[in-house]
């Protein structure tokens, strides 16, 4: 992770170096398009201290959540484009969410300049401590036997993690009861609670919740 980070600190630099010599003058903004304890956010806030000092400068982390992440990075895009408000971006809010959405007031392609990759993080399904199923075929069963009434969770409409719960159910014949929330961690919350049965999410918010014994893993990515 250390490597990593480096890279993309180096990216940062080289991508903002056109902006002024000067430059920054001020607080640095990254734009998380989801709610605190996902996935992206638990991203930019490890990344943020490397940039303030890289930069000399205090980077903050915004969240602006809402609509499949496309509410903050909206936001971004009308904003000034002069290297002060970043988009910490995901597959969801620039790829599967333009495609899933109709009327976008973006267009990725056109509106974001990329700066570089960050992490590639691998999609596990998980269930909640009440839900009575140890491995994936014990849920398979499950859910096969109460079709459309085994509920799992998403960070929200046209989310990666919804895509994922869509391909599973086309893979396996199965039919699940889809809930969105608007963003993985007020999603993972439920899970814990054992409001939803279960859920699909990035590794990165849920290994901690995993390593605890808090919640079960049953297939990865």
């Amino acid at each position: 992770m250390p490597n990593r980070i480096a890279f993309v600190v180096f990216l940062l630099l080289t991508s903002l170096a056109g902006v002024g010599q000067d430059f920054p003058t001020r607080p640095v903004r990254i734009v998380v398009p989801w709610p605190p304890s996902g996935n992206v956010d638990i991203t930019a806030r490890t990344l943020a201290p490397a940039f303030s000092d890289a930069l000399g400068q205090q980077v903050l982390v915004e969240n602006r959540a809402g609509a499949g992440g496309t509410i903050g990075t909206a936001a971004v895009v009308k904003s000034a484009a002069d290297g002060y408000t970043l988009l910490l971006g995901s597959s969801g809010t620039v790829t599967s969410g333009p495609a899933v959405f109709r009327n976008l007031s973006y267009d990725p392609l056109r509106d974001l300049v990329a700066i570089g990759p960050i992490q590639s993080v691998p999609i596990v399904l998980t269930v909640a401590p009440k839900t009575p199923v140890s491995s994936f075929q014990e849920y398979f069963s499950l859910a096969r036997s109460r079709p459309g009434r085994m509920s799992i969770a998403s960070a929200g409409n046209g989310s990666s993690n919804h895509l994922a719960i869509e391909l599973l159910m086309r893979q396996a014949n199965l039919k699940l009861l889809h809930v969105p929330y608007k963003g993985s961690g007020p999603a993972l919350t439920d899970l814990l609670g054992s409001q939803v049965e279960s859920m699909m999410d990035q590794l990165t918010a849920s290994i901690g919740h995993i390593r605890q014994g808090r919640i079960k893993a049953l297939a990865i990515s």
